[in-house]
Formats: structure tokens, sequence, C-alpha cells
């Protein structure tokens, strides 16, 4: 849903967001059938790189694209989307300090599992903000 605002903006910030969100959902499909060690570093990383790469954008701007260093306001939603890629990091981090090869829910130390209701409020965040006319800025 946010490509399109971007291919309009420029093709580099476009296709930036179809790489990543293509990579997102193949990562979230291997992840669900065969969850792993690799795939949970693998998730940290991707996330943690997209975080980074938003605090850039949003602070010193990205060195592509129209506006070349400038940097962008902070919408809602590119909030509310920065803290699902936050979320999804942290779990991934405690589905890796949980140990085994093949961890599951059931493995992560209580204190982890009880961010399950945090992980719901932020997708259903977004998802409203989305709904209510959130938008890229």
């Amino acid at each position: 849903m946010t490509v399109p605002p971007h291919l309009a903006e420029s093709w580099a910030h476009g296709t930036f967001f179809i790489a990543i969100a293509t990579l997102q959902l193949a990562w979230g499909a291997w992840i669900y059938a065969r969850p792993g060690r690799l795939g949970f570093r693998s998730g940290a990383a991707v996330s943690t790189a997209v975080i980074a790469v938003w605090i850039a954008s949003r602070t010193v701007g990205v060195p592509f694209g129209p506006d070349q260093w400038e940097a962008e306001p902070v919408g809602a939603l590119d909030l509310a989307a920065t803290v699902s890629e936050g979320v999804i990091a942290f779990l991934c981090g405690a589905f890796l300090a949980a140990g085994g090869d093949r961890p599951a829910v059931s493995a992560l130390p209580a204190r982890f599992r009880n961010v399950q209701p945090l992980a719901l409020a932020v997708m259903f965040a977004g998802l409203l903000a989305l709904f209510l006319g959130g938008h890229h800025h």
C-alpha cells in the first residue's frame, strides 16, 4: 500500500519498498513454515536495518531521490510500521535467546510471552491508522 506513493516520488524509493516488502513477505512465509535460528537472525537483522533506514530518513534524509538529504516528517503510519519492525526484531531475539534449533512459542521465557498483547496492539494501531487515513508525509 505504500509502494504507489513512493513510486510517484521516485523510482528508487518505490523500488526500495517493493524489494523490502517482497523480502519481508518471503521471510514471513519461511519463518512460519520452518522456524529456526537462521530465520530468526535474518528477521532481526532485516527489521533492524529497516529501522535504521527509517531513523536516517527522519533525521538526516536519504542520499538518493528528489529530496536528497532532507529529513522527512514522522507520520502515524510510519511510526506504527517502525514500532512493528521493532517488535519483530525483539521477538526474533527472544526466540534466539530461548535456544534450540526450532524454537516454539512455548519455549519462550514467560516475560517474552507477555509481549504478544503489545505486538497485537501495534499491528492493530497500524491498521487503524491506515483505515482512518494515515499516510506517508
